[in-house]
């Protein structure tokens, strides 16, 4: 081959037109590949990823108000003031207000429904039982303030809010309760609010989707993981599980979505978008693994690198036997 190279000339220049040619399109393909990175980075950051974030912060935030709203009608109603200022002694009011708590429960479908009384420490609730969702009973029970169940009561009651938002998982399914303050002429007369299970849509947009991406909802204070499709993964630390800046991301967080690229846990860059919820101190974050975007674009590198060797090397021998 070296000998034949030296004698023919139109080996010689095939040659250097074969890597002309491969100069070119190798040139072409890696400008091409940037191009396009940069041009999906910015389309994912500036476009997409902040709609997709704000889309899961809405869902949630519709579903948390309307509970909210049901909680605050049900804990200013007159009745209930009436029937809780009377330390509870009057039968009809006691009856009209179970009445209200069991018609709430039907329509709005909520899975507790409670009120709680600051003079008597009565706490009145309905939990609803999926074995005998046909059977409404109001129970009762004695609010103690050293029983470890209770302690919400009291940490609420001293926080000086009107309301709260707490949201949990428990037996495979996710909650958010919703406290609200009974009060007359800023008196303070108890506390009342409604359970709503928030599984059936947080599993789906907390699922992980079709990118690998996945979705965390984090307390800001606590910093700590309020949902997660993993339920091994509530209650811990969220830089433990999704990675060492989202502390300082998040504290640098307002009401707009923030995207960002940065490393996880295990040291993979990611893209990161966070959403603040309106409601309560807590963030969605939403992380896609950056080589599962431009997985396609590597694909197409590839393929284009390989089929530009294979266009140049055919063409080099069809010509050289020709």
């Amino acid at each position: 081959p070296i000998s034949l190279f030296r004698k023919s000339i139109n080996v010689q220049l095939l040659t250097l037109s074969a890597l002309s040619i491969a100069f070119t399109g190798g040139l072409i393909g890696l400008l091409s590949f940037r191009l396009a990175k940069n041009v999906i980075e910015e389309r994912l950051i500036k476009k997409d990823l902040p709609v997709l974030v704000k889309l899961k912060a809405v869902k949630i935030e519709n579903e948390l108000e309307k509970a909210l709203q049901i909680s605050k009608i049900f804990s200013n109603d007159p009745e209930l003031m009436e029937w809780f200022q009377t330390n509870e002694i009057k039968p009809e009011l006691e009856k009209s207000t179970k009445q209200k708590m069991t018609q709430i429960v039907n329509l709005m479908g909520y899975t507790r429904i409670f009120a709680s009384n600051l003079s008597t420490k009565s706490y009145y609730y309905f939990e609803k039982n999926n074995s005998h969702e046909k059977e409404i009973q109001i129970d009762k029970k004695k609010i103690e303030e050293s029983s470890e169940e209770d302690k919400w009561f009291f940490r609420f009651w001293n926080s000086k809010k009107d309301y709260e938002i707490n949201i949990n998982k428990a037996n495979e399914n996710t909650y958010a309760y919703i406290n609200t303050l009974i009060k007359k002429d800023k008196k303070k007369i108890g506390v009342a609010g409604v359970g709503v299970k928030l599984t059936d849509f947080v599993d789906e947009f907390f699922a992980i989707d079709q990118y690998g991406g996945k979705t965390w909802l984090v307390e800001k204070e606590s910093m700590k993981i309020q949902i997660s499709n993993d339920f091994s993964e509530i209650g811990n630390p969220a830089s433990s599980v999704i990675g060492e800046g989202i502390s300082l991301q998040m504290s640098e967080l307002n009401h707009e979505p923030q995207i960002f690229i940065s490393q996880n846990t295990v040291g993979k860059l990611t893209f990161f978008a966070f959403q603040s919820l309106s409601l309560n101190n807590t963030v969605i974050v939403y992380a896609v693994p950056y080589e599962n975007i431009m997985r396609a674009l590597s694909i197409m590198r590839t393929v284009t690198f390989i089929s530009t060797v294979f266009t140049i090397l055919i063409a080099f021998f069809i010509f050289l036997f020709y």
